[in-house]
């Protein structure tokens, strides 16, 4: 059943996509108050609102893509999306934070040349390190969904 595992793996791709969009644009254009200004002061509190909004917009539109997340979406398991969408989204910001702060250990703006304007290969890749097993312990265990 490689279908199942493939649109899962597009949907925490989407959340965490999401969270980073949502982070950014809602932060850049709104952002006022410094979420974490030691670790990376460019983080608002209103980005990582952003965040959590688009958080829960890539799950949504990741379950349009397969009838068993539209079941889950769109009926009794909702709450479970936004149970997921919200550790997804903390997730993916530790795992933004912990990248920071390596970086910010290291004395380096960013991780790598790869990507340039991206802040490194690390910097596409930190939320999703932290967000796919809390993604894939909260289906597996919690709502026994794989």
């Amino acid at each position: 059943m490689a279908h199942v595992g493939a649109i899962n793996a597009l949907v925490i791709l989407l959340m965490v996509w999401g969270y980073d969009a949502g982070g950014y644009f809602v932060g850049k254009f709104l952002g006022r108050h410094k979420a974490f200004p030691t670790v990376s002061p460019n983080k608002t509190w209103e980005g990582v609102i952003g965040g959590f909004v688009l958080t829960i917009l890539g799950a949504m539109v990741g379950a349009s893509m397969s009838p068993v997340w539209r079941e889950l979406v769109f009926w009794d398991g909702f709450f479970h999306v936004l149970v997921a969408s919200f550790l997804v989204g903390w997730a993916a910001q530790l795992g933004d934070l912990f990248a920071s702060k390596l970086k910010r250990a290291a004395d380096v703006k960013d991780s790598g040349t790869f990507l340039p304007g991206h802040g490194g290969t690390i910097d596409r890749i930190d939320g999703l390190l932290f967000a796919l097993p809390v993604f894939y312990f909260y289906f597996h265990y919690i709502v026994r969904f794989f």
